[in-house]
């Protein structure tokens, strides 16, 4: 598992997997989103699907919020 944790292709993909926008920053959803997956980043670091998810998330916001105190009430 240490060999997996501290080789120089996990630290450093890692250390780019940090790295966003500053748009992605001050996103209200960055605590929940995080930039998306690695993979699917571009243009100053910025995940493809950003609009998308952002769009997603103010849709579901609410019915989300919802689920989470009906499963912390049982």
């Amino acid at each position: 598992m240490n060999q997996i944790i501290f080789n120089n292709k996990s630290k450093k993909f890692i250390q780019e997997s940090l790295l966003t926008s500053n748009k992605c920053k001050f996103c209200r959803w960055h605590s929940i989103c995080r930039n998306g997956c690695k993979r699917y980043k571009y243009r100053e670091k910025e995940n493809v699907f950003c609009e998308a998810i952002s769009k997603f998330l103010d849709y579901s916001i609410d019915s989300f919020v919802i689920i989470a105190k009906s499963l912390v009430n049982k």
